[in-house]
């Protein structure tokens, strides 16, 4: 719009011109009325060309706006001495997982401002996702060191530490970081990470602050679900599964955790509805943790029921 309306700026300029033009010197000439005629047909076509010309501009423009990584290319092209955009441009890449693309870049972005523990972290975050774990670690304590106690670089360590199975390490950073940051997140981490511990009832105070930030965490809820079961309260745990199958119907621990209640538990023991919700985690996925278990009940059941 901004382009069409200088179309018609500029147009309306010409003929404002040029008609004063042939006011003052051909006005008493009979070849005024052709001349002007002439003019007119002139400046038409000229409003459609510089229309047309601006458009395109636009629609290039446009183009490039419209997607992320393109723009940041874009960016890049005009400022090539700055390292926002290249690190900016890894983000894009990292979100499309293109991960190698995003890993160049971020170097890029960390050779012209080695002091950015932002890339840093991010360039850890990407090798995470490839699977590189120690790398990452590296990267992060790097970032830790640019930044003390940067909390999303304690966080991704601490995230780390669990996939390396070292929980207790896990709890060391998720409790440095949720103890000074207010964040569901930083909660939610550190709730999973003494639930795996075994340690139930701080588990339970740190899920519970993650929901009282974020209720419709449907991973919070199948946590407090499995808390609960532990704690054996299996109508509070069946309570905190179903609400998590209210925010995601597809949620497959909560399936699957639901079956093995229904299955085993004695006095809510109810093995059609287990197997609605056994057969539904198979339906979600045919390749998890728990998938040899799951088959094996419904084998228990289905010989209950002949």
């Amino acid at each position: 719009m901004p382009s069409v309306s200088f179309a018609f700026f500029l147009t309306g300029f010409i003929q404002e011109a040029g008609d004063s033009f042939f006011r003052a010197f051909l006005n008493k000439k009979k070849l005024y009325k052709k001349i002007t005629s002439d003019f007119r047909e002139f400046r038409f076509i000229s409003l459609l060309l510089i229309t047309f010309l601006l458009s395109l501009l636009t629609i290039s423009r446009n183009i490039i706006w419209k997607n992320e990584i393109n723009l940041w290319k874009d960016c890049i092209a005009k400022a090539s001495a700055k390292a926002r955009p290249y690190r900016i441009l890894a983000d894009a890449f990292q979100k499309e997982k293109r991960f190698n693309e995003a890993i160049l870049n971020y170097n890029k972005s960390f050779e012209i401002e080695p002091s950015s523990f932002l890339t840093l972290n991010n360039l850890g975050g990407a090798y995470e996702k490839l699977g590189f774990l120690d790398k990452a670690m590296d990267l992060y304590r790097e970032a830790n060191k640019l930044l003390a106690e940067f909390p999303d670089a304690l966080n991704n360590m601490g995230n780390i530490a669990m996939k390396k199975g070292n929980i207790e390490e896990a709890i060391t950073y998720f409790s440095l970081v949720a103890s000074k940051n207010v964040n569901p997140d930083y909660y939610y981490n550190l709730g999973t990470a003494y639930l795996k511990a075994g340690k139930l009832d701080d588990a339970m105070v740190w899920m519970k602050k993650s929901l009282d930030l974020r209720e419709d965490s449907a991973s919070a809820h199948a946590n407090m679900g499995m808390i609960y079961y532990l704690k054996n309260s299996p109508e509070l745990a069946i309570t905190e599964f179903k609400r998590a199958l209210e925010i995601n119907p597809d949620h497959l621990e909560a399936h699957v955790n639901l079956g093995i209640i229904y299955h085993y538990d004695i006095k809510i023991k109810d093995d059609r509805i287990a197997l609605q919700y056994l057969k539904r985690s198979l339906e979600l996925a045919q390749d998890f943790p728990h998938k040899d278990v799951v088959r094996n009940i419904l084998i228990e059941i289905e010989k209950d029921t002949e």
